[in-house]
């Protein structure tokens, strides 16, 4: 059993780029999505323009729905952005952990003098 974990640079590359392009679609996609329903929400359409309407929307907890898809600051909102973060701390945490190796392999190598 090896006690070593091999990370292939360029594997690693290659994956994390396509997360960041797939977290950009899924970040871009909420955002036009999140605001469609926004909008419909605050609209007078989807629950009739008269006072029964009205009525009905105002017994709904604005707050609630707005928290749930307001386009900037909502639970949607924020589960996307630890999609795209997850990419970005995933390589810091691969580029930490080269640049360990290489610190520790240089430390290696220095002579430590006569046998």
């Amino acid at each position: 059993m090896a006690d070593e974990v091999r990370i292939e640079e360029q594997a690693v590359s290659n994956e994390l780029g396509a997360w960041d392009t797939a977290a950009q679609n899924l970040e871009s996609e909420y955002q036009t999505k999140a605001q469609i329903a926004f909008d419909k929400f605050h609209g007078a359409s989807w629950a009739g323009g008269d006072h029964a309407g009205e009525e009905f929307r105002g017994a709904i907890k604005v707050e609630q729905v707005n928290d749930l898809i307001n386009p900037q600051s909502g639970q949607g909102s924020q589960i996307v952005q630890k999609v795209v973060e997850l990419g970005t701390n995933t390589r810091d945490a691969i580029n930490n952990s080269l640049a360990s190796d290489q610190a520790q392999s240089t430390e290696l190598k220095k002579p430590q003098g006569k046998l």
